[in-house]
């Protein structure tokens, strides 16, 4: 059986998969899944939770399964209804430069000498 060729992620599911607003939905994915990590630890049903964001359990469960796509308001507004306390990083990313392909070096580049015949 062929071995499958594997390849390393970057670090975001939707960049590997060549999504356009790939970093906004890595934001997205990580307010759920902190969305769903809050109404565990408040052992909330989702029917509590639902009637505390003020929308169906139906609507809570699409969310949480990552069915409906909210923006980064509402999710926002959902973990500070139930609690949360939001904080914001930004920082400045130095990106490396584009490397370059190495200039040919004569020092050690092989030397042919013609030999007479």
């Amino acid at each position: 059986m062929p071995k499958e060729k594997m390849t390393l992620s970057s670090g975001n599911v939707f960049e590997d998969l060549g999504f356009k607003n790939a970093k906004i939905m890595k934001y997205k994915a990580e307010l759920v899944i902190q969305l769903a990590k809050i109404i565990r630890q408040k052992k909330l049903t989702q029917m509590e939770a639902a009637s505390k964001l003020g929308i169906a359990q139906s609507k809570l469960s699409a969310i949480l399964s990552g069915r409906v796509s909210l923006t980064l308001d509402k999710l926002i507004t959902y973990l500070d209804t139930l609690g949360c306390e939001i904080e914001f990083k930004a920082k400045i990313v130095k990106t490396a430069p584009k490397s370059k392909p190495p200039k040919p070096s004569h020092k050690n580049t092989p030397v042919r000498k013609r030999v007479a015949q």
